[in-house]
């Protein structure tokens, strides 16, 4: 009898033996969902749409391509006297960026109970007055339209036309307009002419060159703006 009961002693598992057995329990599970996540991630990159597969959607609007830098929208409805639409090839990245800045200079200048008034130069030299007819909503405190008006005409006391078939042929670019409206504000807006520049250096490079940062940085150097922050467009040839 001494012997049938040290025998089942000996035939008993440990809880050694059960916390080891229950680790290589977890092992195995742990190395069966690494393998099935690296056959997820192989499925996944031969089913993915490779990236020249989709064009990047570049123009003279916009170089970089709306793919990977779409174009910002304008912060609130713009007439000028008619309503400005961006989508439709109505202004480039440069003139929806200053445009916007305008916008927040206009928001600036009503909250400090200042009429929005500017001085804009024409081709001779000679200035006129830029009113802008603002719609400011005072719950949300932001600008829902802003139209571009010449200054009051004192006896009917309605706005006069900023834009006329007389003058159009007299004033400067848009860009050039706003540039001068926004003066040191609008530095911080990158030139379409010097982004098109940047873009044609960086369609010079070759596939590994453009993967060297430290060797052509001056090809991925940031666009200065709030918007547009980031390489130059990794989508232009690719």
């Amino acid at each position: 009898m001494a012997k049938d009961r040290n025998d089942g002693i000996e035939g008993e598992v440990t809880l050694a033996q059960v916390l080891d057995r229950l680790a290589r329990i977890t092992q195995e599970n742990h190395d069966l969902q690494q393998q099935a996540h690296l056959v997820q991630r192989e499925q996944l990159k031969q089913t993915r749409r490779k990236s020249n597969q989709s064009a990047p959607l570049a123009s003279v609007f916009n170089p970089r391509g709306e793919k990977d830098f779409p174009m910002p929208p304008l912060k609130c409805d713009v007439w000028m006297p008619f309503p400005q639409r961006p989508e439709l090839h109505g202004m480039d990245r440069e003139e929806v960026e200053l445009m916007n800045l305008l916008i927040d200079d206009v928001r600036e200048k009503l909250l400090a109970k200042t009429a929005p008034e500017y001085a804009v130069e024409l081709n001779d030299d000679s200035t006129v007055t830029l009113c802008i007819e603002p719609v400011f909503n005072r719950t949300t405190r932001e600008l829902e339209r802003i139209r571009w008006c010449g200054p009051t005409d004192p006896d009917t006391r309605m706005p006069t036309p900023f834009f006329t078939t007389e003058n159009r042929q007299q004033f400067r670019s848009l860009r050039a307009l706003l540039r001068h409206i926004l003066g040191d504000k609008a530095t911080t807006v990158m030139p379409m002419k010097v982004e098109y520049q940047k873009v044609k250096e960086f369609a010079a490079l070759d596939v590994i060159d453009r993967e060297d940062r430290t060797t052509h940085g001056d090809a991925y150097e940031k666009r200065p703006s709030a918007t547009h922050v980031g390489p130059l467009a990794m989508s232009i040839g690719e």
